[in-house]
């Protein structure tokens, strides 16, 4: 998607029947904006959006990519990936239980700063099913030092305000990145240039 306002890459990765392309398509309209479909020989595609979080349009585009986490062409075909949505279902604990693993997965590479990490525990509509408890989900988002939103791909409950949520995160960082570099160019400019012995 280009344009001029701030583009941020959200990940979306869980086990296959978490819901976790529906939740893209629902977000991001039905498909009816950008999608960037991949060769036949990719198991992922981009759904994009034009959002206004604070005040401030952005383009978030989702990458619906397979279970397996952060494939190595990711890092170059969507330098960088800002955030990671990993999605179990309240009613399948198989899910819930893959996301350590998951998480593990897409930690960032070569040591570089890590990711944004959101869970979203999709299918909270259908209570009668549930196999995970709200309770487990807060104390792993806990273990994984992130934030945690019960949704629903098919209500749309919570899903508006888990990507707003992710988009503010991402603003935030961004935002501290900038201010500790601007503090240390002026602590560079104090510096002596040139040392005479």
């Amino acid at each position: 998607m280009s344009t001029g306002m701030d583009s941020y890459n959200i990940l979306i990765t869980g086990a296959a029947g978490v819901g976790k392309t529906l939740l893209a398509t629902q977000f991001t309209g039905d498909g009816m904006t950008d999608l960037e479909p991949r060769s036949s020989a990719d198991d992922d595609h981009v759904l994009c959006r034009a959002l206004r979080v604070d005040n401030r349009m952005c383009a978030v585009q989702l990458i619906d990519a397979v279970e397996s986490g952060v494939p190595d062409d990711h890092e170059s075909r969507f330098r960088p990936i800002h955030a990671v949505a990993l999605i179990y279902s309240v009613t399948d604990r198989a899910s819930f239980e893959r996301i350590e693993a998951l998480h593990e997965l897409t930690r960032s590479p070569r040591g570089g700063r890590e990711r944004i990490v959101v869970l979203l525990a999709n299918k909270c509509d259908a209570a009668y099913r549930r196999e995970v408890s709200r309770e487990e989900g807060k104390m792993l988002a806990e273990k994984l030092e992130c934030v945690v939103f019960e949704t629903s791909a098919k209500t749309m409950q919570n899903v508006h305000a888990a990507f707003v949520a992710i988009v503010r995160q991402i603003r935030e960082r961004k935002e501290t990145e900038l201010r500790e570099g601007a503090r240390g160019m002026r602590t560079a400019s104090r510096s002596p240039r040139c040392l005479i012995l």
